[in-house]
């Protein structure tokens, strides 16, 4: 996942001020892969610079969230095609 230049990004501090939480623990969320961020440091053996796209943190705020996806709702059943004094009538025909 890479970050375009429409689509807004988040530092760990900026996460941390959002959610009012430690920045030490939203490190450790991206350590863990709780929360998915790109690191945009120039070289290899450099301090990680995290970056978090706004599409990751939707997704880190669903699957955090206490609200259940919503089920589909199932198709109403098919209606009879006759009125039911239709089949009583037919009934007494027979």
């Amino acid at each position: 996942m890479t970050p375009t230049t429409a689509e807004p990004t988040f530092k760990p501090l900026d996460i941390a001020r959002r959610y009012r939480i430690d920045v030490e623990r939203v490190l450790s969320m991206i350590r863990r892969g709780e929360l998915e961020a790109i690191d945009v440091s120039t070289g290899a053996g450099l301090r990680p610079r995290w970056v978090i796209t706004a599409q990751a943190l939707a997704k880190f705020e669903n699957r955090k969230s206490n609200r259940p996806t919503p089920e589909p709702t199932p198709e109403p059943a098919p209606r009879p095609s006759r009125s039911k004094k239709a089949q009583r009538e037919s009934w007494y025909r027979e």
